[in-house]
C-alpha cells in the first residue's frame, strides 16, 4: 500500500530519514551499483542504514561500485526477491502472468520463508515448506507454481554467489507433484462469439456512457473481434500499431508486458493475412477512433486498441474491458439464448456452451475459436502454427481432436454467415423483449388508475 511521507529530511550525511502517515520511521541510502545504475535502499533500522553507507563509503575508497546488499551478513529471501529477482522476472513476463506469480509468491512463499537468510535455507526446508502447504490443502499445482518460483529465486541468487552466499539450488532435489495436464480447451459456437461482439458494437446495448460511448463501444467489440479473426495473444493486440497493417497482413512483433511495450511470447515475429471481414471492421475503427482523438484534440492514435490519451491500452483498462463490458455482453448473451430456446428447442450440447460463456475468458473466445474456425474449415496444423505462433504438437494437442472440416468454407464465408444468422437472432429476441417491455408497461398503468 503506498503511503505518504509526512516528515523528510537528512539525519546525518549520506543518510535520509523520513516518517510514514503510519508514523514509523525509514531511513534511505541513495547509491551507484555494480552496473553504474542509481539506486536506494531503505532501513527500517538506523543502524543497518549506517552499516550500509560505510559499506558503501568503503567500496568508493577502493574504486570500486557497492552490491545492492552490501554491509549485510545475511540476506533474506524477501530482500533478494524484492530487490533483484522481481526486476529480473518483470521483464519478461506477460502482466497477467506476474499477477498470478505475484499472488502464488505472497501467499505461498514470503509468509514462511521470507524473512530466512538465503544462504540458510536447503533442501530440508523445502521438504518441510511443502509438507505443511499440502497439509494445509493447497493444491498440487499451486505448490508446483511455488517451486518453480522459488527454483527461479535460487537460480538467480547462485549467480551472485558473493552477494547471497547460495552455491546451490536446494529445489532441484525436491520432487514437483503431479499436475493433470489438461491441454484440452473448450471450443465456443461462432454464433455465440459474435453476439457478444454485436452486444458491445451497439450503443443501445453497451454499458458505456458519456459522448465517446459510440466509439468505445465499438473498439470494445473490436477487441475480442480482431483476436477472434487474428488469433493474436491480448498483449499482442493492446502493442498493435496501424503502421503493423498493410493492405492485407499485420506483422506481429512486439506485446504489452509490464515494462511497457517488449517482443512477442516466443520471442519471434509473424505475419497474419487479413480476412475481408477484418478489412472492413479495422477501416471502421480508424475512422472512428480519428474522430474520438480529433474530439478531444489529439493527434490520431497510432495504436489500434488506444486510450483515451491515446496511448496503448495497459493492463488496468484491459480489466476493466473485461469485468464491465466483456462479462455484462456475455450475461447478456446467455439470456437472450435462453429466451430464443423458449421459442424454438435447441440442441443440448449447443446451450451447454452458451452457458459456459459465463465463466469463458476473452483469450478463449478469441485467439481459441479462430484455432477451431480455421482448422475446421480445412488449413493445415504447419499453416496455422505460422498465424498463431505456436508450435504444430501444441495445436494437434489442444485443438484438432475436437473439430470437424467443413471442406469449400473459408473462414471469412463462415464468420459473414454466423453475423448473418445473429443479427436475425438478436431482431427476433428484441421484438419479443419489446413487446413483454410494453405489456408490463400496461399493466402498470392500469394498476395505477382509480378504481
Amino acid at each position: 500500500m503506498m503511503v505518504k511521507n509526512t516528515d523528510y529530511g537528512k539525519l546525518e550525511r549520506g543518510i535520509e530519514q523520513y516518517k510514514l502517515s503510519s508514523g514509523s520511521l525509514r531511513w534511505r541510502v541513495r547509491f551507484s551499483d555494480e552496473s553504474g545504475k542509481n539506486r536506494s535502499k531503505t532501513f527500517t533500522n538506523v543502524s543497518k542504514a549506517r552499516s550500509f553507507y560505510a559499506a558503501v563509503l568503503v567500496s568508493a575508497e577502493r574504486g570500486e561500485r557497492p552490491s545492492v546488499f552490501a554491509g549485510q551478513e545475511s540476506i533474506t529471501l524477501a530482500e533478494f526477491a524484492v530487490d533483484i529477482w522481481t526486476p529480473e522476472v518483470k521483464k519478461y513476463k506477460a502482466a497477467a502472468t506476474w499477477d498470478r506469480d505475484k499472488r502464488v509468491f505472497h501467499n505461498h512463499i514470503l509468509y514462511k520463508l521470507g524473512d530466512r537468510a538465503l544462504s540458510q535455507i536447503d533442501t530440508e526446508d523445502i521438504l518441510d515448506w511443502k509438507k505443511e502447504r499440502e497439509d494445509k490443502g493447497v493444491g498440487a499445482a499451486t505448490i508446483a507454481k511455488a517451486l518453480s518460483l522459488l527454483s527461479s529465486i535460487f537460480q538467480e541468487a547462485m549467480m551472485r554467489q558473493r552477494t547471497t552466499g547460495v552455491k546451490e539450488n536446494p529445489t532441484i532435489a525436491i520432487k514437483k507433484p503431479k499436475v493433470s495436464n489438461n491441454r484440452a480447451v473448450r471450443v465456443y459456437p461462432l454464433e455465440a462469439v459474435e453476439m457478444i461482439c454485436q452486444l458491445l458494437r451497439a450503443p443501445r446495448f453497451s454499458d458505456r456512457i458519456g459522448k465517446r460511448r459510440e466509439f468505445l463501444a465499438y473498439q470494445d467489440a473490436a477487441f475480442l473481434e480482431i483476436m477472434l479473426q487474428t488469433g493474436m495473444r491480448p498483449a499482442e493486440l493492446m502493442a498493435l500499431k496501424w503502421a503493423d497493417i498493410s493492405d492485407d497482413r499485420i506483422i506481429v512483433d512486439k506485446a504489452y508486458g509490464l515494462e511497457g511495450i517488449k517482443e512477442t511470447k516466443t520471442g519471434k515475429s509473424r505475419s497474419i493475412p487479413i480476412l475481408d471481414t477484418l478489412e472492413n471492421d479495422l477501416k471502421i475503427l480508424r475512422q472512428k477512433q480519428d474522430r474520438d482523438q480529433a474530439a478531444r484534440k489529439n493527434r490520431p492514435s497510432e495504436y489500434v486498441i488506444c486510450s483515451a490519451t491515446g496511448d496503448h491500452w495497459q493492463q488496468h483498462d484491459k480489466n476493466n474491458w473485461h469485468k464491465r463490458h466483456f462479462k455484462s455482453a456475455a450475461r447478456k448473451t446467455v439470456s437472450w439464448w435462453a429466451e430464443l430456446n423458449k421459442r424454438e428447442k435447441l440442441p443440448e450440447d449447443l446451450l451447454d456452451s452458451i452457458k459456459g460463456l459465463l465463466t469463458a475468458r476473452p483469450y478463449e473466445l478469441g485467439r481459441h475459436t479462430h484455432s477451431a474456425l480455421h482448422l475446421s474449415t480445412g488449413i493445415t496444423l504447419i499453416e496455422l502454427s505460422q498465424i498463431q505462433g505456436h508450435s504444430v504438437r501444441t495445436l494437434s494437442e489442444v485443438y484438432a481432436h475436437q473439430l470437424t472440416v467443413r471442406a469449400g468454407a473459408t473462414a471469412a464465408e463462415e464468420i459473414t454467415e454466423a453475423r448473418d444468422r445473429v443479427q436475425k437472432l438478436m431482431k427476433t429476441v428484441y421484438q419479443v423483449q419489446s413487446r413483454s417491455e410494453q405489456e408490463a408497461s400496461k399493466q402498470n398503468e392500469r394498476r395505477m388508475q382509480p378504481v
